[in-house]
């Protein structure tokens, strides 16, 4: 290594030696020398207390370490535990087609004793089904003159950005906003928007709610808090009243300006339209919202797609060839041409599902014959979807439409034979819907709640004490019971709405309603005598063995008990699963023991120590790295904390042996210290002797871990004894103390002593010399600096007279 200057450089102030010539800055830091060297000295303490400090918490960190990991109860890998090494590994006996229904896990003293001859019945959860929901699949046609109104504007989007005129004019931060055909509130629930409706004001409601839970942004800003829009006067107008200010405007090429009412100057609004703009030059909304045609006009070439129990179709609705021949200007009135339609489409449907397996037929509804569609069997399901959402919107069939239930929809349209008129039955007096199971009201509910949502809030609500779920294919809504066993109850009497979804008949409680049962077990403790045990769970507790039963067994037609169908337990300790983790801890344990060998035995070689910052700026990275490990090897040589733990972990084994736990009983499972003394006390673990102690005498190598109470000591218990007293995270271990290390450097695994060891304490000293030194410099080298000024001063002047004086001699 070259040779560096220790001085350092003193970043001197000002000029010097111009008129005397000396090198100012060199003479000063050859007399303040002896001030940087004291820092230099100090820094140097400081660094090599940092060093001892990392290699203290080295040490620390791995005793700690192994304290959570191996001898914590909390930690799934003590072992201090005799569960560990317990025959805990429990494989059924006997038949396969029996033994299947059977698992058991944990430990018994009658192990080898226990059998059950068999299950005569499970224990089941109680239930409640409503009444079969299986109607119709119902549009909202009810004659060919009808008027159907198309959206204009769902699915439509605004456009905004901040227009830039610079180079030709440009937009910016390009958003965009789509009319969506639904929105989730606060809540989570789901708001499908109706585009079509003649109610504009409730519409823009709709619209408003869907922006305030839009996530698209202008700027920094959510867009609900820069605009929201506002009906007045027939026309729609964005308000921003109460909201925040912006410079983003709506670009022409928003598709949704039209449905709006406004109409695009390509020229004139090139450069966006603002907020203002707008409003000033909007038309009537009711005349651009939505289009309006006669229905057998609009369905004539329109497809939609049949599904029929996983089978779908695309089916047109009118041909234009019947449009022709039958319906235009036909002398048949509005309700006979929609009769002929379903005559039509039953011929189509006929042949692309089978006859009669899909009907299409007029029903009552309101008092109309309207276009509705059914199945042959009440388990069989048919939807329509389209494509084309408009065509779809105009038959009037909402997503997840069937001829069951529908649960994406309001109670009111989900096919339930609850009407818009009945609602009031089913709510309380705040206009929440009013369902009350077990005694306890399902809160959250309201006219706008889903079918999906009511059921979500219910297993939502733990304290009802049920389940609920829809079964598709008999169009039931369904309860259950959250618990298996007999006497569980699904009380829905207490509201209305609860009696109205889920009893199959509102006069009959018992209607539906199918009760739980415990589970009756046959058990024999190898004494002959069979006890028979009932049980409201499929998994119980039996004699420390958790017991789960999936399936009967054991009993003939008549009832009577088959011996041949016993299962019996066998219980092993987990030998692959303990040998791993005994292995892992022994390799982590000889990391320390030769850790703090290594620290105590390296002498220190004198002739390195903490770099100067100018010292490392002549050096590469690898050589500042080698020297660096030179200069911390032998910090702790023959450290007295350090001697003290090395002797107490080689000394562990003391007090195996006062525990009756002879060196010839570790040997014989695989574990002894290793002859060389070199090693400092490491311990040498033999697998294949460990796992046969394990397969043969898992108790007695239980008993070496784990002591036999407390008595007497296990190895685990014997080898945290002795590191404790050096490092822990519970200072009660040592009378409030966290142990040797710790106070001597702390440990950033116990956060209350990062600044509360001596080191800590040593290095404050340091730093607050060191600062009073930089003091003591910065004072001398402006001391130096005035008397050198004044030098020069005098110097120059004396030049100056001297110059003067020669001119005058001429």
């Amino acid at each position: 290594m070259a040779k560096v200057n220790s001085l350092g450089n003193t970043s001197l102030r000002g000029f010097g030696g111009m008129a005397s010539g000396i090198d100012r800055d060199a003479m000063i830091e050859a007399m303040t020398a002896g001030t940087t060297s004291k820092i230099t000295t100090q820094r140097n303490k400081m660094q090599t207390l940092l060093w001892k400090q990392e290699a203290y918490q080295s040490v620390s960190g791995k005793i700690i370490d192994l304290d959570d990991k191996y001898f914590t109860y909390s930690s799934s890998k003590c072992l201090k535990s005799a569960s560990l090494f317990a025959r805990n590994q429990i494989t059924a006996i006997g038949d396969e087609k029996y033994t299947r229904f059977v698992k058991a896990s944990g430990t018994s003293s009658m192990i080898d004793n226990l059998s059950i001859l068999g299950v005569k019945q499970l224990a089941t959860t109680a239930s409640r089904r409503s009444a079969s929901n299986v109607g119709k699949l119902s549009t909202t046609l009810n004659s060919m003159d009808q008027e159907v109104n198309i959206s204009n504007l769902k699915d439509t989007q605004l456009r905004f950005g901040v227009w830039t005129p610079l180079d030709g004019g440009k937009f910016n931060n390009t958003t965009t906003f789509t009319m969506p055909t639904s929105y989730k509130d606060e809540s989570g629930t789901e708001h499908y928007i109706d585009y079509t409706t003649d109610d504009i004001e409730g519409l823009v409601d709709e619209l408003n709610a869907a922006l305030k839970n839009s996530d698209v942004m202008l700027g920094e800003d959510k867009i609900f808090d820069v605009m929201e829009f506002k009906y007045e006067n027939g026309k729609i107008n964005i308000s921003t009243d109460g909201k925040k200010s912006t410079n983003y405007v709506m670009r022409s090429t928003s598709t949704a300006l039209g449905a709006l009412g406004y109409q695009v100057d390509a020229e004139a609004d090139k450069e966006g339209i603002s907020f203002n703009k707008f409003n000033d030059n909007v038309g009537n909304f009711a005349d651009s919202y939505r289009k309006t045609y006669k229905a057998d006009e609009y369905f004539t070439g329109k497809k939609v797609t049949f599904n029929y129990d996983g089978t779908s179709k695309d089916i047109e609705l009118i041909t234009q060839e019947e449009y022709d021949t039958l319906f235009k200007d036909s002398t048949l009135t509005g309700e006979e041409r929609l009769a002929k339609m379903a005559e039509n489409l039953q011929v189509r449907l006929d042949r692309a599902f089978g006859t009669g397996n899909v009907k299409a037929e007029l029903t009552n509804v309101d008092g109309k014959d309207t276009l509705a569609f059914s199945t042959k069997n009440d388990a069989s399901t048919v939807t329509i979807t389209s494509f084309d959402a408009n065509v779809k919107d105009a038959l009037g069939i909402m997503y997840g439409a069937s001829n069951k239930v529908n649960t994406y929809a309001t109670l009111d349209k989900a096919n339930l034979g609850i009407s818009k008129d009945d609602m009031s039955n089913y709510t309380d007096a705040n206009g929440n819907l009013d369902l009350v199971i077990n005694g306890v009201k399902i809160e959250g509910l309201t006219a706008k709640s889903t079918v999906k949502d009511i059921i979500s809030k219910i297993n939502a609500t733990p304290e009802a004490g049920v389940k609920a779920s829809y079964v598709d294919s008999t169009g039931q809504l369904m309860l259950v019971s959250s618990e298996t066993g007999a006497g569980r109850q699904i009380d829905v009497s207490g509201s209305e709405l609860g009696k109205k979804l889920f009893m199959a008949d509102p006069d009959n409680e018992d209607a539906g309603f199918v009760a739980g049962q415990d589970a009756e077990i046959a058990v024999s403790y190898g004494d002959g005598t069979v006890v028979n045990l009932t049980r409201s769970s499929n998994t119980f507790d039996l004699e420390g063995l958790k017991v789960s039963v999936t399936g009967k067994f054991g009993y003939d037609a008549a009832g009577n008990l088959d011996s041949s169908q016993a299962v019996t337990f066998n219980a092993q300790a987990d030998v692959d699963g303990v040998t791993e983790l005994v292995s892992k801890f022994f390799e982590e344990y000889n990391a320390l023991v030769e850790e703090v060998n290594t620290q105590i035995t390296s002498k220190p070689d004198k002739s390195y120590g903490p770099l100067t910052d100018e010292q490392k700026a002549e050096m590469t990275e690898a050589e500042i790295e080698r020297w660096e490990k030179k200069a911390k090897q032998g910090l702790l040589f023959n450290d007295g904390t350090m001697r003290d733990l090395s002797g107490s972990l080689q000394s562990f084994l003391t007090d195996l042996m006062g525990s009756g736990i002879s060196y010839d009983d570790l040997e014989e499972m695989g574990i002894s210290v290793s002859s060389n003394y070199m090693d400092g006390g490491k311990i040498e673990f033999n697998e294949t002797k460990f796992k046969q102690a394990m397969s043969t005498e898992p108790d007695k190598v239980a008993k070496v871990f784990t002591g036999e109470g407390t008595s007497s000591k296990g190895l685990a218990q014997s080898m945290q004894d002795r590191m404790t007293p050096y490092a822990t995270r519970y200072g009660t271990r040592n009378g409030g103390s966290y142990g040797r290390l710790v106070e001597e450097a702390g440990s950033p695994k116990v956060p209350m002593s990062v600044m509360d060891n001596y080191i800590y304490r040593e290095i404050e000293s340091i730093q607050d010399m060191i600062a009073t030194l930089q003091e003591r410099l910065s004072s001398e080298e402006d001391r130096y600096i005035k008397q050198f000024t004044s030098m020069e001063t005098m110097i120059n002047k004396l030049n100056t007279q001297s110059g003067y004086l020669s001119q005058l001699q001429g």
